[in-house]
Formats: structure tokens, C-alpha cells, sequence
């Protein structure tokens, strides 16, 4: 052993002895300045040989040149010694390499205040030995360029690098500790404008450990690769190496693809307080655990700002590619962002850890994300605060990737792309949802029993969903709050059914295949606003549960589930009117369905409004929900003016249950019969004016409408008039032996009748006889037309004009014309004819209808028109009325001025002797009462007996044979 130790120290002097062209510009422990001045070496430049506290200044301007190689520390025992180049153009140009520390440790190289420094080769603890030894340049303008290698650390330990307040350092290629010996190096980049350039490549502890390079406050580094824990050729065993990227505007900018831990373990990369790195060139990947052997490394990026970056190069941050116990964390406001994220490239990489917490806490994935993309074991974890984000998501990818799990806890899983089409695929693991969100278009669990997805709470958005897992898709733990919204109009597949649980929400719209159970505590809302949701499946509403559906009377919308094969109802129904105000009468098909069964225990709000109750029956037959109240109207009757004979009808309008019942009344009487929304009052006479009004019921009330007015007009005659008619004279049982005409004058002129005459044809006839009148008929007098004149009947009063014209008793045509020539056909629209009846069966006829013919057989009925002749809408049905007995008035009968009211009639105290009983008729004198009889007062069936006019006496005879008679007497229509 000892003849192998001095002859390693022979060979050291001997080295040294044959160095004929070193030189040393100051003496070991001494110091020497090179000052303005230039200095030209030939051969190696030596800063202390073998001894310390060496110090070289190069200085205003002065320039050092040598040709060979340089040292600061040449020796073991050379330790302390520095070279200062500082200020402007002040330069040590150095043509070989460059050792700082070639044996000896604790030298120094400062380049500062714009001094420069240039080499070939440089190192910073140059041999096995050499230990803290230090290269500071600092400064603007200060820089150290070299043409080859800068090693910091190149077998030594413990050395350092400082940029700072502006320096720079520049060079092909770069590393932090390079040999298996050297370890504990350091690289400090730091303060703004300070760089460290290593064009082709930088790698901290290549093959070796417990290196380090720190880049902060607002240091940047520039690098065409970059290494933690390995090399360029993704070789190497370098463990337990760092760099740490911190404080706002540091950054590492990297043009090449870049790794932690190649072969080696525990290496880790960190990002904090605003500190990037960027990865810039197409494919720049970002690689955690290269190797079979690269495990346990570590990538972290902390802080708001913080940002680690190789995003649209096509690029890949890849955490475990071939290994395992890699770990990716993203925390409190830092971002990751590349365009495809994977846990596990390949199936030896196994157990490899994501983790992304804390507000703003992002991992951006402009594709793809893969959780185990072919290995097994991997984990994701977005805890509160934290997003994970991509165009697709795949937990579990490949065949050989089994048990990979992602827990979202208070964070956030969003899947989305432009078109709407991305996919959250778990294919061979579990997503458990505990709090926060999982977002994606379309999520799959088709793997059967290796696709699971655990939704204990928290809120899962999907619009297009396929469950096959064989198990039921359960929302919620029962405890946590959870919510599934189901998005856009997509198709939800839950093969074994969707069970919403205690706590549990589901807002849905699309289509869902499966059965739906939402179980006690839990609650289903269709829509989002007003939604339209399908299930093909049943649908059960437990008992305790809510169910949402919301309504807008405005635009008469409403949730809706449709599609049903049953719908069994329970729990609570809780109703939101988004607009409009509900009102009786409203009604909202909530569920479609092939069947309906059970009953809401309660609706909220348990009325709609006030004096308004839900109308739930509509529910368990068609799935309608209807608005019920006590009616409330929303129309009333109007006044009405109509004329003698015509129909007025009143309507009213009301809202309230559909089962609402109506009653007209007349002047606060009801009217038998009238129970619909509207009443019509028939042939409206006189008597018929006065106040109309409906009360309108249901279950839950009553109310009374205004009361309408009926005003009814007589429709005066202004010319002579046809106002009475009879074909029975001279007939069997006939009342009169003569038919006649009577004629009225309405008008306050006495009118000409010498050139006029009463023409008839028969029903269908179209050949007219010719009466012709004589003289004038007087103001408000009757005007009487005897014809055909048989031998039954009573006479009638003296004609004022005859003919024998014979009237047929049930049907024909009457004409009034204002000369004496033959009508033709049905002339009703001809100028000459004054007026015009159709009775009967007849052919032609004013208005709407013939005016009522006498009964056939029956010769004691006439036609007469109303209100004594005054009466002339041109209607001939509702303008006459038939009258039994005829009674024939004359030029002598008491004149019918208008306006004279008839007075009621009044009958005397009947009197009976010898089998005859008698009483008298006193009204208005000289009107036309009927005396009319009837067997029982409850009866509408009375008949007239006897026409005359006021005052006369009626006498009956014989009238032992009646075993009960009532009379009464009216005046003329």
C-alpha cells in the first residue's frame, strides 16, 4: 500500500515539473491587478498553485489572454484563491478550458459590474476533491460564455454557480453535478435580466444525486433540453435531484422535450410563487420517470401563477412512462397545461400519482387525459378548489391497465370540447365523486364490473350517459349532497336503473332508457327552466321525496316527463310559477304515461293563490294538474236591445274548476232549464224585458253576474198592415161562416184604399185571386175583408169590403197591394205589394219563417198579428201568433192608437142560476180580451173559448156536467 501512495505523489511532481509554459500572474497568497492594461499569456493560467488567498483583479477595462488552459486552485492544497474580472470591457479571455477548483476547493471566479469571461470547457469543482468552490457573475452586462461544456460539479462537491442582478451565462451544454461523485452541487439564477443560456441542453445531477439549481426572483434560464435526474440520450441514474422555479417572472424556457428522473429515482422539479417553465418546441414532452428504474419522481407546481406549460406543441406531460411512484401535484393557484396528460404511458408504469388541490389549481389538457393509460394502479386526486380539464378523459385505457382510481373531492373534472362530443370513458378503474364536479358531453361505464363510478356527492353533468356496469346508478351516499344534471336533449342508457337517494338531486332534460326511482329525501327536477324530460321506464316517487316541476302560465309551459310506461306517484310535489298569475281553470300536463298509480302527499305551495286549490284528480287519469277556484268571471252578460220576436241571448265567461254548473234567472227567478254558460230567450215578447243574470257554482263557490237588461222594441208597422187572417169560415165546426181579412192602420193618416186590393194564391201556389178594397181606412182603425162565405159558423162583423175569395185554413199567401192587377209567382220583393204573409206550409213568406197556420181540421183558429196589429219586423213567424177563437175586427171596432196600455183584466163574482153560470170581463174599454179555460192551474194548457171586447159578461151553460173548471182572461197579443 505505501509503494502505491508514493508513487501517485511521484507522479504529481512529476506532472507538475514538466509544465514548462504554466504561468501565474500572482504569487500564491498574493494579490495582482490587471488594471487598463492587456496582458497576453502563452500556455496555462494558474490562480494559486498550492496555496491560498490567490486573488487576481482584472479591472477598468484590462484584458488577460492566454492560450491554454486556466485554474483557480490547482492543487489539493489550493483553496481561497479568486479571479475578479469587473467592470466594463475588463475581460479574461481564456482559450482552453476553464477549472474553478481544478484539485482545490473554496475558489472563487466573480464576474461583475459588465466584466466578461470566455473559455472553452468550464468547471466549477473540476476533480474528485474539489469542493465549494464558487462562480459568481453578477451585474448587467456581466457574462461567462463558453464554446463547450459548463459542468457545475464536475466530480467535485458542493460547488456553485450564481447568476444574478443581470449576468449571464452562456453555453452549448449545461450541468449540475455530472460525475457519480459529485453531489451537492448548486445553480442559483436569479434577479431580473439574469440568464443562464445552455443552447443544446441542461441537466441537473445527470448521473449522480442531490443537485440542485434554484431560478428565482425573476431568473430565467434557456435551455434546448431539459434534464433532472438524466441526459439528453435518456440515460443516466441520477436520484434525488431538484430544481425549484419560484417567485414571479422566473422562468426556465426549454426548446427540446425534457424529463425528471431518466433512470433515476426521488429527482423533482418545482414551480412555485409565479415561477414557468415552458416547453416550446413541437413534441417538447415533459416526462416523469422515463426508465423502468426513474421512480419516485416529482413534478410540483404551487402558487398562484405558478405555471408549468408545454401546450399546443403536440406535446405530452407524462407522469410514470415506464415507471412507477411518479407524482404530479398542482396545487393553490398553480397551472399545468399540455395538450395530452397521462399517468402510466406504458404497462410497466404503475402507481404513479396525481394530485391537483387548492383554489385555482388547474391541469389543462388540450386532448386527451389519461389516468393508466396502460398501467395499473394510478391515481387521480382533484381535491377542493382544484380543476382537471380536458377534451377527453379515460381512466383505465388500455387492456393492461386495471385498478387505476380518480377521486374528485371539492375539486373539479371537466371533459368538453367544441363540438360537443368529448367522452369521460371509465374503462378499468373507479371514479369516485365525493364533493365538487364531474363534468363531460358523454360518459361511459360499459366494462361491466371494471367500469365503476361512485357518486357519493357533489355534481355530475352529462349529457349523453351509458351505464353497464350491472349495477344500479346510485346518486348520492345517502348523506352528502349530490346532484346529476343531465344536459342538453341527450340520451342517458341505466341498464339496471337510476336510483336518486337521501340528499340527492336530479335536474334532467334528454331521454333516459331505464327505470327511475327517486327514494325518500331525495329530489327529481326536470328542465332547466321549463324542460321536457323522457323516460322509457317506469317512474316511482317514493314516499319522502321532492319532486320539482316548475310552470309559466305566460307562455303555457311546464316541466313535463313523458314517454312512461307507469308513473307511480308520492312524496311531495313542489310547484314554481315562473310567470303569469294562476288562475281557476289552468291546467299543466306534468307526466305522460301508459299507466298512473299512488298520490302526492302534499303540493307546495298547497294552494295556487287565493280562493284557489289544486285540482290533483286530473293526475292519477292523464297526469294533468289543473287549477281549481271558486268561479270568478271573466266575461259578463251585456244589455241587449232586441224587437218583438226576436232571440236575444246572453253569454257569460267565467274561469274556475272545470266542473262549474250555471243557473239563468229572470228578474231574480230562475229559469227551468237554463244551465249552460249562455241562455237564449225565444220569439222575445214584451213581457220577456227585464233584468238577466247567472249564478255560477262549484265546489269551491258561487258568484252572481251583473244583471243584464232585456230591452224589448215593438217593432212598429208604418203602413198598412195584414193583421189578421182566417180560412175556416163556413167549414165544419167552423167559429165563423165568412174567412176574412182583417187590415190595420198603424200611421196617424188616413189612407186610400179605393184603388188597393188583398190578392191570395194557395201554399205552393203561383196564381193570385183578386180582392178589391173601397174607400179609406182611418187613423189606428181595422180595416175587415169578408170572402168566402159557407153555411157553418156565426156571422162576422160587416165587411168593409167583399169578394169570395175562398182561404185555405192552415196554409197560403196574403198579399196587400197598392193596385188591382193579378200578382205573379211569389212577388214578395215587388214595389206594389204593401205587405206579405206566408202562413202555414206556404212557399214564400217574410223573413225567416211562415207565421204558424191553423192546426189541420181545426176552423176555430186564426193568425193575428202582435200587439194589435202594431207589430212588423217583416218576420211572419215571430210577427204572428194563432188566436182561438178568431176575433174580427171593423171600421166600427174601436180604434188601436199606441202607446195605450191595456189594462189587466178583471173578472166579476160569478154568478149561478138554472144550470148557468156567468161573470163579466172589464179592462180597457173597447180592447179584445180572451176568456180561457183549464182543468188544472199547474198547467200551461189553456184554451180560448171566447174573443170580445171589454167590458162584456161570459155566460156559460150547462154546467152540471163539469166536474172542476178554471177561467181566466188576457188581453190580445
Amino acid at each position: 500500500m505505501k509503494t502505491s501512495a508514493l508513487f501517485a505523489l511521484a507522479l504529481g511532481l512529476l506532472i507538475e515539473a514538466v509544465l514548462p509554459v504554466q504561468a501565474q500572474l500572482v504569487a500564491d497568497g498574493t494579490t495582482a491587478a490587471i488594471d487598463a492594461t492587456s496582458t497576453n499569456l502563452t500556455g496555462n493560467l494558474t490562480i494559486g498553485t498550492n496555496g491560498s488567498f490567490t486573488t487576481l483583479v482584472i479591472t477598468n477595462a484590462g484584458t488577460v489572454t492566454n492560450s491554454g488552459t486556466g485554474a483557480i486552485g490547482l492543487n489539493p492544497t489550493a483553496m481561497t484563491n479568486r479571479v475578479i474580472v469587473t467592470g466594463t470591457n475588463s475581460i479574461w479571455n481564456n482559450m482552453g478550458n476553464l477549472a474553478i477548483g481544478s484539485f482545490g476547493s473554496f475558489n472563487n471566479l466573480i464576474v461583475t459590474n459588465g466584466g466578461k469571461a470566455f473559455g472553452s470547457f468550464g468547471n466549477i469543482g473540476h476533480l474528485s476533491g474539489s469542493a465549494f468552490n464558487v462562480v459568481t457573475v453578477a451585474g448587467n452586462g456581466s457574462l461567462w460564455e463558453l464554446t463547450e461544456l459548463l459542468n457545475v460539479g464536475n466530480a467535485g462537491v458542493s460547488n456553485r454557480l450564481v447568476v444574478a442582478e443581470g449576468g449571464r451565462v452562456v453555453n452549448p451544454f449545461g450541468r449540475v453535478g455530472f460525475g457519480a461523485a459529485s453531489i451537492g452541487n448548486l445553480a442559483v439564477v436569479k434577479d431580473s435580466g439574469s440568464q443562464w443560456v445552455s443552447s443544446t441542453g441542461l441537466a441537473v445531477g445527470e448521473d449522480t444525486s442531490y443537485n440542485q439549481m434554484l431560478i428565482t426572483n425573476g431568473g430565467a434560464v434557456l435551455s434546448g433540453g431539459a434534464y433532472i435526474g438524466g441526459k439528453f440520450t435518456q440515460s443516466g441514474s441520477g436520484s434525488s435531484n431538484s430544481v425549484i422555479i419560484t417567485g414571479a417572472g422566473s422562468t426556465w424556457t426549454n426548446t427540446s422535450s425534457s424529463s425528471v428522473g431518466n433512470f433515476g429515482a426521488f429527482n423533482q422539479l418545482t414551480i412555485s410563487n409565479g415561477g414557468v417553465m415552458r416547453n416550446t418546441a413541437l413534441f417538447a414532452h415533459l416526462v416523469l420517470g422515463w426508465q423502468p428504474s426513474g421512480s419516485n419522481n416529482t413534478l410540483v407546481v404551487t402558487g398562484t401563477n405558478s405555471l408549468f406549460s408545454n401546450r399546443d406543441t403536440s406535446a405530452r406531460l407524462t407522469i410514470g412512462q415506464s415507471s412507477a411512484f411518479n407524482r404530479l401535484e398542482v396545487t393553490d393557484g398553480g397551472v399545468a397545461e399540455t395538450d395530452i396528460g397521462e399517468l402510466a404511458q406504458n404497462a410497466a408504469s404503475s402507481n404513479n400519482v396525481a394530485v391537483v388541490t387548492g383554489q385555482g389549481a388547474r391541469w389543462f389538457n388540450t386532448f386527451d387525459v389519461y389516468i393508466g393509460n396502460a398501467g395499473s394502479g394510478n391515481q387521480l386526486t382533484v381535491g377542493s378548489g382544484g380543476l382537471v380539464s380536458g377534451a377527453g378523459f379515460y381512466l383505465g385505457f388500455a387492456e393492461t391497465s386495471f385498478d387505476n382510481t380518480a377521486t374528485v373531492s371539492g375539486g373539479s373534472i371537466v371533459i368538453s370540447n367544441a363540438t360537443g362530443t368529448s367522452v369521460a370513458d371509465v374503462r378499468r378503474g373507479a371514479l369516485t365523486l365525493n364533493s365538487g364536479l364531474v363534468r363531460a358531453d358523454t360518459l361511459l361505464l360499459t366494462n361491466g364490473a371494471q367500469s365503476q363510478f361512485t357518486f357519493n356527492g357533489g355534481t355530475l353533468q352529462t349529457s349523453a350517459t351509458t351505464n353497464n356496469t350491472g349495477s344500479t346508478f346510485v346518486v348520492g351516499d345517502g348523506i352528502s349532497t349530490a346532484t346529476l344534471e343531465l344536459l342538453g336533449n341527450g340520451t342517458h342508457v341505466f341498464a339496471k336503473g337510476l336510483l336518486i337517494t337521501n340528499n340527492a338531486l336530479i335536474k334532467a332534460n334528454g331521454t333516459v332508457i331505464g327505470n327511475i326511482t327517486n327514494a325518500s329525501g331525495g329530489t327529481l327536477a326536470p328542465g332547466a327552466s321549463i324542460g321536457k324530460f323522457v323516460v322509457n321506464g317506469n317512474l316511482t316517487l317514493a314516499a319522502g321525496s321532492t319532486n320539482v316541476f316548475e310552470l309559466n302560465k305566460s307562455s303555457a309551459t311546464n316541466d313535463n316527463i313523458s314517454g312512461l310506461t307507469s308513473v307511480t306517484y308520492g312524496g311531495i310535489l313542489q310547484l314554481t310559477n315562473l310567470d303569469g298569475t294562476l288562475t281557476g281553470g289552468d291546467s299543466f300536463k306534468l307526466f305522460t304515461a301508459t299507466s298512473y298509480g299512488g298520490a302526492f302527499s302534499a303540493l307546495v305551495p298547497s294552494t295556487p293563490g287565493p280562493n284557489m286549490e289544486w285540482d290533483t284528480t286530473g293526475l292519477a287519469t292523464d297526469g294533468t294538474l289543473r287549477v281549481a277556484s271558486a268561479p270568478f268571471i271573466t266575461s259578463e252578460p251585456a244589455d241587449k236591445t232586441v224587437s218583438v220576436g226576436q232571440n236575444a241571448t246572453f253569454t257569460v265567461s267565467a274561469a274556475g274548476s272545470v266542473s262549474m254548473s250555471y243557473q239563468w234567472r229572470f228578474n231574480g227567478s230562475d229559469i227551468g232549464g237554463a244551465t249552460s254558460n249562455s241562455y237564449m230567450r225565444l220569439n222575445s215578447q214584451t213581457n220577456d224585458a227585464g233584468g238577466y243574470s247567472v249564478m255560477i257554482t262549484n265546489t269551491f263557490g258561487s258568484i252572481t253576474s251583473r244583471v243584464a237588461s232585456l230591452t224589448v222594441n215593438l217593432p212598429v208597422a208604418t203602413n198598412v198592415v195584414i193583421s189578421q187572417i182566417y180560412g175556416g169560415g163556413g167549414n165544419s165546426g167552423a167559429t165563423f161562416q165568412s174567412d176574412f181579412v182583417e187590415l190595420f192602420n198603424p200611421t196617424a193618416n188616413t189612407i186610400n184604399l179605393s184603388t188597393w186590393s188583398v190578392q191570395y194564391a194557395s201554399a205552393n201556389g203561383t196564381t193570385w185571386s183578386v180582392g178589391n178594397l173601397r174607400s179609406s181606412i182611418a187613423p189606428y182603425n181595422y180595416y175587415l175583408v169578408r170572402m168566402f162565405t159557407g153555411v157553418n159558423g156565426s156571422s162576422i162583423p160587416t165587411g168593409d169590403a167583399t169578394n169570395t175569395i175562398n182561404l185555405n185554413a192552415t196554409s197560403g199567401k196574403v198579399a196587400l197591394v197598392n193596385n188591382q192587377i193579378a200578382l205573379i209567382g211569389n212577388p214578395i220583393m215587388f214595389d206594389s205589394v204593401i205587405d206579405f204573409v206566408g202562413f202555414g206550409t206556404a212557399n214564400a213568406f217574410e223573413g225567416t219563417a211562415p207565421a204558424p197556420g191553423a192546426p189541420s181540421g181545426n176552423n176555430t183558429v186564426s193568425i193575428l198579428r202582435k200587439n194589435g196589429g202594431y207589430t212588423d219586423a217583416n218576420d211572419n213567424t215571430n210577427d204572428f201568433t194563432t188566436l182561438t177563437p178568431p176575433a174580427p175586427r171593423n171600421s166600427v171596432s174601436p180604434e188601436n192608437p199606441p202607446g195605450v196600455p191595456a189594462i189587466a183584466a178583471t173578472l166579476s163574482s160569478p154568478s149561478y142560476t138554472n144550470n148557468q153560470f156567468q161573470f163579466t170581463v172589464t179592462g180597457t174599454a173597447g180592447t179584445n180580451y180572451i176568456v180561457q179555460i183549464s182543468t188544472n192551474l199547474a198547467t200551461t194548457n189553456w184554451v180560448s173559448i171566447l174573443t170580445n171586447a171589454s167590458p162584456f159578461t161570459f155566460v156559460e151553460t150547462n154546467v152540471n156536467g163539469f166536474k172542476q173548471r178554471y177561467y181566466r182572461a188576457r188581453n190580445l197579443p
